[in-house]
């Protein structure tokens, strides 16, 4: 029996390799490689295939992008006008500055132009009266001069305090002697100046004084204001 034991015991060893072999489960490559998982391209459809809702959204978006356009274009245009317009003032600020200290020295600062008869209320309401013979780079300082003193002469003086001043390149003559031409200048502002200059012919009348010009040809007598 024991015999017969020990052999059975053996046919089952045998048999149980065998057995593992055939449930023994082998592994097996993957049938492909892995795919990355990626997202769904966003359609965005044709204009002919937009929906109205779509079209009316993108038409929207233009016009906002047209008007925005717009505005920034304006706001550059009005940065660049206020830029020139600084720049002129400045620069007439600049002129004026140099007119006024420079210039302003050597001329006679007429002011506003007037008519004739806005003058002769101003200088019939003026107690002082300049007279200017201005003969500086001038081809009839004779004339110029004498109808300075016409002037002078006329009727429509009287009553006033006239003052005579004759300038040339040399300088400023007044009553009490020589002056610079800014001191002579400077006189004129303390009334009515008449002042008279080398030229065609003619005057014209401003708030400050009337310009008289004379030319080659001037009879003595006509230079003057009357009362009347």
């Amino acid at each position: 029996m024991k015999k017969k034991a020990k052999a059975q015991k053996k046919e089952l060893q045998k048999a149980e390799p065998k057995e593992a072999e055939k449930t023994r489960i082998e592994p097996t490559e993957p049938s492909g490689t892995a795919q990355p998982i990626t997202q769904p391209e966003k359609h965005i459809a044709p204009a002919e295939e937009r929906t109205p809702a779509e079209s009316a959204h993108a038409a929207s978006a233009a016009v906002v992008g047209e008007r925005a356009a717009s505005a920034k274009d304006k706001r550059d245009q009005g940065s660049a006008l206020k830029i020139f317009a600084l720049v002129a003032l400045l620069a007439a600020a600049i002129f004026l500055a140099y007119y006024f200290f420079t210039i302003g020295e050597r001329v006679f600062l007429t002011g506003s132009e007037v008519d004739a008869e806005t003058f002769k209320g101003i200088f019939l309401d003026s107690e002082n009266i300049y007279i200017v013979m201005d003969v500086r780079g001038a081809g009839n300082g004779g004339n110029v001069l004498q109808c300075g003193v016409d002037f002078a002469a006329s009727s429509g003086m009287g009553g006033k305090s006239v003052t005579p001043l004759s300038m040339s390149d040399e300088g400023c003559v007044a009553p009490d002697g020589s002056h610079s031409f800014k001191e002579c200048f400077a006189m004129l502002k303390d009334g009515v100046t008449i002042y008279v200059m080398d030229g065609p012919g003619g005057a014209k009348y401003y708030t400050n004084g009337m310009v008289v010009t004379v030319g080659d040809q001037y009879a003595v007598g006509t230079c003057g204001i009357s009362r009347t």
